[in-house]
C-alpha cells in the first residue's frame, strides 16, 4: 500500500485538503464535505432482477466512520445525492444508517439535496438531517450538487462523479477518481462504492487531482509537460 498523501488548495483564500479518502476537510472551520454517495443504489438494482451482492451500504458507512475519525469534525456536509431512489429504501438499509446515526450523535449533518434526494422521499426525523433545497451559502464558498460555470465564488459540489485515466511509464491507471478543479468549481469525486463515473481530460484552465490508492496527486495540462 503506498503512503496516504493528501494535496492542499487554496480557495477563496482558505485552505481546503483533498483527501485520499474522495472527501475535503476544511480544517479551520472543522468541517468535512463528501458527495455523491447513492447508498441503496444496489438495493434499487437487486429489485430491477439484478444480481448484485449485498453490502454496499455497510461499506459505505464504514468508509463515512473512518475519514471522521481522522478529523475532528463538528459539521459533515453531504453535497447531494445521500440516497439513491425510493426503491432502494429497504428496511435493512434503513435500520444500517439509524444506527450509523446513532453512533454519530454529536454530528452535525447538513445535506444540500441532490437530484436522488428528491425522489428517494422524506428521510426518517431521528437521522436529524438539515436538509437545503438547491444551494448553501458558506463564507466564503457555495455549497452547491451541481456544478455552476456561473458561479462568483468558490463553489463545492459533486454530481458528475469525475474518474480520469492516466499513465505512468508502463502503468496505466483507468477510471481513478478524482477532484476536479475549473474557474470557480471544485468537484468532489462520488464518494460511494457503487457508482458510476464520468471521465474527465485535463483542459487548459482544469486541473485534475486523481486519487491512487491512499495518495491524492495534481495533475493539469502544465504539469504534464
Amino acid at each position: 500500500m503506498s503512503q496516504r498523501k493528501e494535496q492542499e488548495i487554496t480557495l477563496e483564500g482558505e485552505t481546503l485538503r483533498l483527501l485520499p479518502e474522495r472527501a475535503v476537510y476544511w480544517e479551520r472551520e472543522q468541517s468535512l464535505f463528501i458527495a455523491d454517495i447513492h447508498l441503496g443504489k444496489a438495493a434499487t438494482f437487486r429489485r430491477f432482477g439484478f444480481p448484485l451482492p449485498h453490502g454496499s451500504t455497510a461499506e459505505d458507512l464504514h468508509s463515512m466512520t473512518k475519514v471522521l475519525a481522522l478529523f475532528s469534525v463538528r459539521v459533515l456536509y453531504i453535497l447531494g445525492d445521500f440516497f439513491h431512489s425510493k426503491s432502494g429504501r429497504v428496511e435493512k438499509i434503513l435500520e444500517e444508517i439509524s444506527e450509523w446515526r446513532r453512533t454519530h450523535g454529536d454530528l452535525r449533518i447538513c445535506l444540500i439535496q441532490g437530484n436522488h434526494d428528491k425522489h428517494a422521499g422524506a428521510f426518517p426525523e431521528e437521522w436529524r438531517f438539515e436538509a437545503i433545497d438547491t444551494s448553501h451559502s458558506l463564507p466564503p464558498f457555495i455549497l452547491s450538487h451541481f456544478p455552476d460555470d456561473q458561479a462568483k465564488r468558490g463553489l463545492l459540489c459533486g454530481h458528475l462523479h469525475p474518474v480520469c485515466q492516466l499513465r505512468e511509464g508502463r502503468m496505466k491507471f483507468e477510471r481513478c477518481p478524482c477532484f476536479v478543479r475549473e474557474g470557480t468549481n471544485l468537484v468532489l469525486p462520488a464518494f460511494g462504492s457503487f457508482t458510476g463515473g464520468t471521465k474527465l481530460s485535463p483542459i487548459p484552465g482544469r486541473t485534475l487531482y486523481p486519487i491512487i490508492d491512499e495518495a491524492v496527486f495534481s495533475f493539469s495540462l502544465e504539469s504534464s509537460h
